[in-house]
């Protein structure tokens, strides 16, 4: 289908949508940010309706929060992190501080948005680029 076709997002969105990266969102060294945009503006066209970037439900999610034990302050890593929704439930339920990384400038954006309404004052950092490249210390919990 033709871009501008789409029917979420212009060719003027979609300009937008590249100039509004916020600059908390951290990029990692090596990263080819206009590479990316383009690799990944046909998922975002896809799926820019998905909140849960994986094939659990939003109850499989406040089971897993509920299972996973963590306490306030622990550091939570969340590789292939999407829009965020798992990062951004923990800190709503447990208090976590974390890191989310994606290679998508489209989700890292989202998340990030999300993160400011829902959790605005959580300790939670979004990165973008490839996970094989972060290094983080100490280790998350």
């Amino acid at each position: 289908m033709p871009r501008s076709r789409l029917p979420h997002c212009s060719t003027a969105d979609v300009g937008h949508q590249r100039a509004a990266l916020d600059p908390a969102i951290q990029i990692l060294p090596g990263t080819d940010l206009p590479e990316l945009w383009d690799r990944f503006e046909v998922f975002e066209a896809l799926h820019h309706s998905i909140q849960i970037c994986n094939p659990m439900r939003s109850r499989h999610l406040d089971e897993l929060t509920e299972v996973l034990t963590l306490q306030r302050g622990d550091q939570v890593l969340d590789v292939a992190s999407g829009t965020g929704e798992i990062l951004i439930r923990l800190a709503e339920t447990c208090a976590i501080s974390g890191v989310g990384i994606d290679l998508s400038p489209w989700m890292v954006t989202r998340a990030q948005r999300a993160a400011q309404q829902r959790v605005p004052r959580a300790d939670l950092t979004w990165v973008l680029g490839e996970a094989s490249n972060f290094v983080t210390d100490p280790a998350p919990d």
